[in-house]
């Protein structure tokens, strides 16, 4: 009798927090530039547009970037990487959704400096 009980009470348990588990979204995507060549290693940060929360993820080395779970709501995206153009894009994720945001960066403006 104890046996059931301590088994009913884990598959409730289970049961309970399979809502709490769908009431997020994901984000991933790819960060490439204008050649469509991969870069990575950039930051990215996920802005909620309603709470001003921001969360960051660095690519790794194939250019890959990923939010397993955001709450949904209204977001901007932000991209920034040396020797590029910094990059600000808009997306609202829903309950249970994966998005999928490939990037395409374009290069900034160089630089240099001459002291005499």
């Amino acid at each position: 009798m104890i046996k059931h009980k301590i088994l009913f009470a884990i598959v409730f348990l289970c049961l309970a927090a399979i809502p709490g588990l769908a009431q997020n979204a994901s984000l991933v995507g790819t960060v490439h530039d204008a050649q469509q060549a991969v870069i990575p290693g950039v930051m990215v940060t996920l802005a909620n547009a309603d709470t001003g929360v921001e969360v960051a993820s660095q690519g790794d080395e194939m250019g890959n970037y990923e939010f397993p779970t955001v709450r949904p709501g209204n977001y901007s995206i932000k991209v920034n990487k040396p020797g590029f153009q910094p990059l600000t894009q808009s997306i609202e994720l829903v309950v249970g959704q994966r998005a999928r945001v490939d990037i395409t960066l374009q290069v900034g403006a160089v630089s240099s400096e001459v002291s005499v």
